[in-house]
């Protein structure tokens, strides 16, 4: 079975640090301006994940980590036996 790695972020109002915005889910996401709720501040997208940067930097860092960890398992396992192939 193949572990799957995606994950959802959520993003916070670099203003009052909420997550709750509004938006207009007809256009496509790189061109959404977000309307924080509860500051009533206008972002781009662009903006908003600028912001949000250290928090998605931080995700990705985990699933990287999760990710090498899981493979060498999987490397350790497919050539546990073989005398020609030693893991440190």
């Amino acid at each position: 079975m193949t572990k799957h790695y995606s994950r959802s972020i959520e993003l916070l109002c670099p203003t009052c640090a909420s997550s709750a915005f509004e938006f207009d889910d007809q256009l496509a996401e790189d061109c959404r301006v977000y309307t924080c709720q509860g500051c009533k501040i206008v972002v781009s997208n662009d903006d908003l994940m600028t912001a949000n940067s250290s928090r998605i930097d931080a995700e990705v860092s985990t699933i990287e980590d999760e990710l090498v960890g899981d493979m060498v398992k999987r490397l350790r396992k497919s050539f546990s036996g073989n005398k020609y192939v030693k893991f440190k």
